[in-house]
């Protein structure tokens, strides 16, 4: 039998007007076409006689995707896809992208092949480009066949360390922190076991704030800044 929607054409093996006599089963139409023994879903009468089979062939699809995702992280971009059932799945690839046009390959995962289950597959980019990335998963069979099953995009940024000080240091009667507006929601004074001795709430147009330690002993400790982004200062009282 040959490819998807080839059409097969059966002769009526009737004289024709030169007295020739038609080649039966001959076969023409679509790449693939059938000449003879077709299987037919239906058939129909042409002009001229000949009647006309049309066929369709069955493909299994060696996967049922599920979902594809791409999400950036602090340090990557995780990759994370799901199958519901596979049949002689060789290996899953995966292209990347700047311009989600012109791919190149990244990586390859083994499939789990033959499964009715639900797979989950991971896969961390642990080299992103700066700015969006586009990501290609495609499916490979045991006969080298690939079907591209999802593209995804992320946006991989660079976060900027929050600059923070604080002083004097060493320091007597109380102690300073600067830092950036907009960073930090709180301000720990915490000694050396990690009691947090006293705190402060930071308030988004605040870029600074100052503990009172006049009645601390001597010794180390540690001012804490968290929010969006963390910060610790270790600190010394003479």
């Amino acid at each position: 039998m040959g490819g998807n929607g080839g059409t097969a054409v059966t002769g009526n093996n009737q004289p024709g007007n030169n007295g020739s006599t038609p080649a039966a089963n001959r076969g023409h139409g679509g790449s693939g076409a059938g000449v003879s023994g077709l299987s037919s879903l239906g058939g129909r009468a042409g002009s001229d006689g000949i009647v006309i089979f049309t066929y369709t062939e069955d493909t299994v699809l060696p996967v049922s995707f599920k979902l594809f995702t791409a999400k950036a992280g602090a340090n990557a971009i995780n990759l994370h896809w799901q199958t519901t059932a596979e049949s002689a799945n060789s290996h899953f690839t995966i292209k990347r992208s700047t311009d989600g046009i012109n791919f190149e390959s990244f990586a390859s995962v083994e499939a789990k092949g033959n499964s009715n289950e639900t797979n989950s597959y991971n896969l961390a980019d642990k080299k992103p480009n700066i700015g969006i990335n586009y990501y290609q998963l495609a499916q490979v069979d045991y006969n080298g066949n690939t079907k591209i099953l999802s593209t995804q995009s992320a946006l991989f940024e660079v976060k900027k360390t929050a600059n923070s000080s604080v002083y004097p240091n060493p320091f007597n009667s109380s102690v300073n922190a600067n830092f950036e507006q907009g960073i930090f929601e709180k301000a720990d004074l915490s000694d050396l076991s990690g009691k947090v001795l006293a705190s402060i709430a930071i308030e988004k147009e605040q870029t600074n704030c100052i503990f009172k330690t006049d009645k601390f002993t001597s010794g180390i400790y540690f001012i804490k800044l968290s929010g969006k982004q963390s910060s610790t200062h270790k600190v010394i009282k003479p």
